[in-house]
């Protein structure tokens, strides 16, 4: 049945967190590009990194196609470890602290249910758009309100980007833009495109840029095997 026009944004956001919680297996393209501007380097430190995921919920376990800048992986992450696919069926347990990383940007960056929870707190400030089969949710931001959100995104995202000293209290945010794509029939999300530009404090003359693309597909398809690693 179409959803009524009076649906307000904070009722599509609520019933689409809720729908995230039944969500048994997806598939997700993700890409980032994510830019440090520093004046003691003269050319912006600029990260792109994709990848293609079979994310798995309860207990979390996924696959991915990962191109970053450490290179091009194919990676299972299954009984809380990460291994890299030499050949098939044959999994080497991964050592490097950058990509090992991973799991946890997975679960806060690409995991329906605990991305929608970080938006959570910004629900009521949501504007609605519909098109013939969405409902499209836009925010846009500034200032203290969103230096946890935006920490949180620096951290999560890119990889290797935790190690950046950035403390919450010295991040200016000159602008956040979050975007949400809702299915208007199942409340399936569709897609989620977030992004920011932000300056340090202490120095004015830093600073952290990011946006990133999700899409989501194959709900509960079961579209690839999780394999037995001995």
């Amino acid at each position: 049945m179409k959803k009524t026009s009076e649906t307000s944004a904070e009722d599509i956001f609520n019933k689409a967190l809720t729908e995230s919680e039944k969500v048994e297996n997806v598939m997700v393209d993700f890409s980032l590009v994510q830019e440090v501007k520093v004046p003691e380097v003269d050319q912006p430190i600029k990260v792109e990194q994709q990848d293609t995921t079979y994310l798995q919920n309860d207990p979390l376990e996924f696959i991915t196609e990962l191109h970053s800048p450490y290179g091009q992986f194919t990676l299972l992450y299954t009984n809380d470890q990460l291994y890299s696919d030499e050949s098939e069926g044959t999994y080497k347990e991964i050592s490097n602290d950058e990509l090992n990383q991973l799991p946890e940007h997975i679960q806060n960056q690409r995991h329906l249910h605990v991305l929608l929870d970080h938006f959570a707190e910004f629900k009521d400030q949501f504007e609605i758009k519909r098109d013939d089969q969405q409902f499209v949710l836009s925010l846009s931001g500034n200032g203290e309100d969103f230096q946890s959100y935006v920490k949180n995104q620096i951290e999560t995202s890119a990889l290797g980007s935790s190690e950046l000293p950035i403390e919450e209290s010295e991040l200016k945010i000159n602008e956040v833009n979050i975007n949400i794509n809702i299915d208007q029939e199942s409340y399936e999300v569709a897609s989620i495109s977030t992004d920011f530009d932000s300056e340090i404090h202490y120095d004015d003359q830093s600073t952290i840029t990011q946006k990133i693309e999700r899409t989501y597909y194959d709900y509960n398809q079961q579209t690839k095997e999780i394999p037995e690693v001995d």
